[in-house]
């Protein structure tokens, strides 16, 4: 049983030269672009100097266990909330840097006070409806997922994450006791 390739049963490997009929579901993953898990504000610099440096690396180190390991976005605005794409400066945005407003860079030499906050995805699993293209008659049950994309087009994601199957009456194949490919 594989989410690359589905699942078979081959009558040959069963002790009594037969498999149940099985029937599989397919998980698909759900990556949301931020789903409202946003990180609270930071503001770990202001503008004096040579700018405002909200960089990704010291606002972890500044807050240990605040901001996830792979952020998918970041947001800034200024102190007064005013969204960093409506104040006509230059910045820098990368959620994998952080943010960075560098004083030289504007046209008045000077930037404004930002804050930021960072977007951490969220993974989860959409299962497919349970798919049964095939009977344990011939060789064997084989819900291959090739045939399976084949025979339902658009009803099963471009690359699974999980595969679960079970019998037509809805015992876990790995309750069955059959030898399974995997």
């Amino acid at each position: 049983m594989s989410p690359t390739t589905g699942f078979s049963c081959v009558n040959s490997q069963q002790s009594d030269r037969r498999c149940q009929d099985y029937r599989v579901k397919f998980c698909c993953p759900v990556v949301s672009e931020c789903n409202g898990r946003w990180t609270g504000f930071f503001d770990r610099d202001n503008p004096s100097g040579s700018g405002d440096w909200e960089d990704l690396s010291n606002l972890r180190q500044e807050n240990p266990g605040q901001i996830c390991e792979n952020p998918s976005g970041v947001y800034a605005e200024t102190l007064n909330g005013v969204p960093a794409a409506l104040t006509g400066e230059t910045v820098n945005m990368s959620p994998t840097t952080g943010f960075s407003c560098v004083n030289s860079q504007q046209s008045d030499g000077r930037c404004q006070d930002y804050r930021v906050k960072f977007c951490c995805p969220v993974s989860e699993c959409r299962w497919t409806r349970f798919f049964d293209r095939d009977n344990p008659s011939g060789s064997g049950d084989w819900e291959d997922l090739a045939n399976l994309r084949r025979e339902n087009p658009g009803h099963i994601c471009e690359n699974p994450s999980g595969v679960y199957a079970e019998t037509l009456s809805g015992v876990s194949a790995a309750l069955t006791g059959e030898t399974l490919l995997h």
